[in-house]
Parts: C-alpha cells; structure tokens; sequence
C-alpha cells in the first residue's frame, strides 16, 4: 500500500508489474539512485551541524564604521578569523551606529 501511495504522490510507476516478475521502472531506478544518497546527505548534514554549533561554520555578519575599521586592529581580527574559521561565512557591512543598532535587532548582523 505504501509504495502504491508513493507512485501516486510521484505521478509515476515505481515499478514494471507483470505475472512474472516485478522490476523497478526508469522512474523507480532514479528514485533508488537518490535514495542511495539519503545516508551519506545525512552524514555531512550531522557533521555540518556540528561544526556550526562549535562555532567552526556558518555565517558571521559583522557590522563597522568606516573610522572603527582604519583605526582599530579590526582588519587584522578580520583575517586572523578568517583563517581560522575558512568555513564561517563572514559578511562585513559599513554602517552608521543606528543602522547597527536596527541590523542587530532584527537580526541581520551578528555582532557590531
């Protein structure tokens, strides 16, 4: 009954039915090709969420002034960061102090 369920939601034969035997249709050997994949997807999704919960990948957006950035060792934090976390995604945005303000309420930056 499920995989009659199946070929229904699909639209398509899963499998080739007669007296004899049964085989997958064209349809069903790419369903089993992606479903072959389902663990290993599965696998890199557990290992990518690890690395985002230890701070090891994902997204920093950072918020600046223009002064802050020349003046400070920002830069060098910037790439000291960067070459410790390639797999952080990093996005820095010139801001006013307010237009920080409203991006971190809203939760479009991570840090200012």
């Amino acid at each position: 009954m499920a995989i009659q369920a199946l070929e229904t939601e699909l639209g398509a034969q899963l499998f080739i039915r007669n007296q004899r035997k049964v085989v997958l249709s064209e349809v069903g050997v790419a369903l089993r090709e992606h479903a072959d994949n389902i663990p290993d997807r599965v696998d890199r999704c557990q290992e990518d969420i690890k690395a985002i919960t230890a701070g090891a990948a994902g997204r920093l957006g950072i918020g600046f002034t223009a002064a802050s950035s020349l003046l400070s060792p920002f830069p060098s934090l910037i790439h000291a960061f960067r070459t410790r976390y390639p797999e952080v995604l990093v996005t820095l945005q010139d801001l006013t102090t307010l237009a920080q303000i409203a991006a971190l309420e809203k939760t479009r930056l991570t840090s200012a």
